[in-house]
């Protein structure tokens, strides 16, 4: 009995293994689909926001998320690499360093996550409005 679970450990483990390896590509489109808009819109990245503030999150994508500050200062948050399991997360911790938040050095944790933090690569403040375009993209 206990090769048997061994062996599916393994199978089970290799097949997870897999589906985490390469993005699908319905998920290859979206980040895409997120990419384009910011590059329509001329979004300009900032280095860091000063005097940050955590006040709450909305995913977009494995490389985009909202984060916002307050209720009207929403950041536009793009990953280095893609974040897995956040689709399916309810709480994240923000690694930041003192009370700012900088791009290229301070991460996203996943909470009950085995995934490593994910580092942001750029910060791209917004409007209300256009948060609100981003979450309406998909």
């Amino acid at each position: 009995m206990r090769s048997v679970k061994g062996a599916l450990f393994i199978v089970l483990s290799f097949y997870l293994a897999a589906c985490a390896g390469k993005p699908s590509r319905v998920t290859s489109e979206v980040n895409e689909k997120y990419k384009t808009f910011v590059a329509k819109q001329s979004y300009e990245p900032v280095d860091r926001i000063t005097s940050f503030r955590f006040y709450s999150w909305s995913y977009l994508s494995e490389d985009y998320i909202i984060l916002s500050t307050t209720m009207s200062k929403p950041h536009l948050i793009e990953f280095k690499t893609p974040c897995y399991d956040l689709r399916f997360s309810h709480k994240i911790k923000v690694n930041n360093t003192g009370s700012s938040l900088n791009a290229n050095f301070d991460s996203i944790k996943i909470l009950d996550s085995a995934f490593p933090s994910c580092y942001i690569k750029a910060i791209y403040p917004l409007t209300k409005e256009q948060a609100k375009e981003l979450e309406n993209l998909e």
